[in-house]
Formats: structure tokens, sequence, C-alpha cells
């Protein structure tokens, strides 16, 4: 979700924090936490969501994904709309590829010793340079395929599945019993 003005990118010093006003009126705060400095370079994405609901704040955690060498993806497109959120957390480029499939398998015989193993058949391919210390999203849908596999080279990546929120009706019933500025009393 893009900042207030700011796009998608947030600039801090070592060891800074900052708050913003985000499209849909929301405040977003962004801090970088340094563990210890003789770690060397540590990078973990962590969100957490805070909403306030009538007198209450609501607290949602969501998992840190933490870098890794070489992270890869592969998976039927089972939520439209999905995207593979990549980081590359190094000084040197990262290199991604990508495979969208309709489903369909190959297989060659006699290829291996053991049982035929069967690869998808891309429909669309993709290769792409990601900077140093930069962000892409990849759809895990294209063209109708059914298929999705991402592969990366680099030393320390950060791969993180984004899903839009299924869409719904929220119902609020109102109890008109409830008396307030009186005493409680038992039934």
């Amino acid at each position: 979700m893009a900042l207030g003005g700011r796009g998608n990118r947030v600039i801090l010093p070592p060891g800074g924090q900052a708050s913003y006003a985000l499209e849909t009126g929301v405040w977003a705060k962004v801090r970088e936490r340094i563990p210890s400095l003789d770690q060397g370079p540590v990078v973990a994405a962590r969100i957490v969501t805070e909403c306030m609901d009538s007198d209450r704040l609501r607290v949602v955690n969501h998992d840190a994904a933490f870098p890794m060498r070489n992270p890869w993806f592969t998976g039927d497109v089972t939520s439209p709309g999905s995207a593979i959120l990549l980081i590359n957390a190094d000084a040197a480029p990262a290199l991604v590829s990508g495979c969208y499939s309709s489903g369909n398998l190959y297989s060659v015989p006699g290829a291996g010793r053991g049982p035929p193993v069967f690869e998808p058949v891309c429909s669309e391919t993709f290769e792409e340079q990601v900077p140093p210390f930069a962000s892409r999203e990849f759809p895990v849908q294209h063209n109708g395929s059914r298929w999705f596999g991402l592969r990366t080279h680099g030393r320390s990546i950060v791969l993180q599945m984004l899903k839009p929120l299924e869409p719904g009706t929220r119902l609020f019933v109102v109890d008109s019993t409830i008396r307030f500025g009186g005493e409680v009393t038992s039934r």
C-alpha cells in the first residue's frame, strides 16, 4: 500500500523510525531494529497491523520473513490475485526467473534411474535482475495460468506470499436491552 505522497519507498537512517499516513487514512510505523552491531547486516520483514475498534485497539502480528540464499517457490494457483513479494537484502544484484504454466507436464523417459519426474511446460517465462536492496512483486497468475514457479539466485533474498483478503459481509447486531448507568442485577 502506498504511503501518503511517498509511494512504496521509505528511507530511514540506521536504527531510525518514522510514522506515515497511508492513502486509506491509516497510519504506518516503520522502524529498523539492530539486534547487535557485531552480527553484520540483518533483515527480517515483519508486519504489525493495529486498528481502533470503538475503544479497543486490535493488533494482528504477521510472521517475520527472513532472508535466505536462493529461495524458490512452485505451486498451483489457488488464490487468484496473489503475488510473491521478493526483497533483495544484499549489496549485490539478485537474479530471478519465473514460469507460468497452463498445467501441462512433460517427462523424459529414461532420464534417471528412478521414477519419471514430471516438469511443467512453461507457456510464459521471465528473467529479471533485482538491484541491491530493492523489491519486486510477481503475480502468481498470468493469462489464465494454473501453475507458477519462481527461482532466485542471490545470497540474501526474502520471499513472502501476498494474498488478497477474502471479500465478505460483516453483520453487526445491536443489543438494545443494554442499559448504562444502572446497577447490574442477576437474572
